[in-house]
């Protein structure tokens, strides 16, 4: 397990131990990261209110880090992306928004191949988009969630397929959810947690919901027994979707919390 930052290091479970891990070159908030089987991905980090259109690549075998060539994407944060098995997909982000005027959302995007350290730049999105969570189903990346305008978050999300260089409009979800927990399970995309409506009277929704791709169709999750919640952290095991932590934006102080739950899906 690596953990890139300002606490960085490298977990080995059959040992039980850590090592230190070289120290990461650029900020990674926000990033968009992904694992290629021998080295880890980390795209459009920023610290603070930045924006980059370029990453690193950190390989633990030699314990080193390198520079990516900078994609063919304006400056951004809070794009979206997944790794296919062979490239990685980035698409969408914000512009800087302090200070300034209104920011810019993009629509635009890209692939990275990590074998010829090249760009390919991608057809626009149907939709411009921020923030949201992207899968990759092994036929299609799709792109979850986020936000069109301002903050409000999208019911309906976006489908990239690399092999027809096509993009596609999901059906919408039953409640449009911003800072949600999404993994994919080999048949279904899982969303939980998250909160709806407008800033600052946002609330949770009262259940997660699930995408099969085979029928185009979300359907609800069954009640879950934690307390609704935005930035959950999620993840599948093969056989169940662990979720736990997260917090409720609140004054004077937020709602944080320390449990989790376990759902296994219909066989």
């Amino acid at each position: 397990m690596l953990v890139p930052g300002l606490t960085n290091g490298a977990y080995n479970p059959a040992s039980n131990t850590w090592r230190p891990m070289a120290r990461e070159p650029s900020a990674n908030d926000g990033a968009v990261a992904a694992w290629t089987g021998h080295e880890a991905i980390i795209w459009d980090g920023v610290c603070c209110d930045g924006t980059s259109n370029r990453g690193v690549a950190y390989r633990p075998a030699t314990n080193t880090w390198q520079t990516l060539p900078d994609a063919p994407l304006a400056r951004r944060r809070n794009a979206m992306g997944a790794w296919t098995g062979t490239k990685l997909i980035v698409a969408g982000g914000i512009s800087r928004s302090v200070p300034g005027p209104v920011p810019r959302i993009y629509h635009d995007g890209a692939a990275y191949n990590p074998l010829t350290r090249t760009w390919r730049k991608l057809p626009p999105m149907p939709t411009r988009r921020y923030g949201g969570i992207a899968l990759w189903d092994g036929t299609e990346v799709l792109f979850l969630g986020g936000s069109t305008t301002g903050y409000t978050p999208a019911a309906r999300g976006l489908t990239y397929n690399p092999a027809t260089n096509r993009w596609r409009v999901l059906p919408a979800m039953h409640y449009a959810r911003s800072g949600f927990a999404a993994v994919w399970t080999g048949h279904q995309a899982l969303v939980w947690g998250g909160l709806m409506g407008p800033a600052p009277a946002r609330v949770p929704p009262p259940h997660g919901e699930a995408y099969d791709p085979a029928t185009n169709r979300w359907t609800a999750l069954p009640q879950s027994p934690l307390h609704g919640r935005a930035s959950p952290a999620a993840a599948w095991t093969g056989t169940e979707m662990i979720v736990c932590g997260g917090s409720i934006p609140s004054q004077p102080q937020p709602t944080i919390f320390t449990d989790g739950a376990a759902y296994t899906p219909a066989s």
